[in-house]
């Protein structure tokens, strides 16, 4: 058996500890960069509705077939901070790629169409869009039977 023995100073401990945690910094900048970027997640662009045609086309590219001439338009303010029922009426709009947050306290345009082509619903569906300055902001799918739904503005499959 072989013993070595190295008179261990204070300065020789600070010099072996700063080479140790040099190595160990340069290890992490070496490895983090060697990481792929991630991605950055552009913000959608806005979809501008300030006309009853353009209301029309924007819903037939989604699927939604609605009678132009039933249009009823409102106003309505979002409430600052949102409650219980508008926190629910939230999720609903995130799920569909929208977000009201930003607008609490905003009154803005709400736009109601009859819609005539929802599966399995002749009749009694609306569509409502929710504008502020003509940029569609949010939005939802109801029917107004006793055994009705609410949806965000995502038309169903069938």
């Amino acid at each position: 058996m072989f013993v070595c023995a190295v008179k261990a100073t204070w300065k020789r401990v600070a010099v072996i500890l700063l080479v140790a945690a040099a190595v160990i910094g340069l290890l992490v900048v070496w490895l983090g960069g060697c990481q792929a970027p991630a991605e950055e997640v552009a913000a959608p662009e806005p979809i501008w509705l300030s006309t009853v045609s353009e209301m029309v086309e924007w819903l037939a590219g989604e699927g939604i077939e609605v009678d132009p001439d039933s249009l009823v338009q409102d106003t309505v303010t979002i409430p600052q901070p949102f409650d219980e029922i508008y926190t629910q009426y939230n999720q609903l709009q995130l799920e569909a790629g929208f977000d009201l947050t930003p607008y609490q306290g905003s009154t803005v345009q709400r736009s109601c169409f009859t819609v005539l082509n929802y599966p399995n619903q002749e009749e009694g569906v609306l569509v409502h869009l929710l504008c502020l300055d003509g940029e569609l902001i949010g939005g939802d799918l109801c029917s107004v039977r006793l055994d009705g739904f609410l949806t965000g503005l995502i038309m169903p499959e069938g």
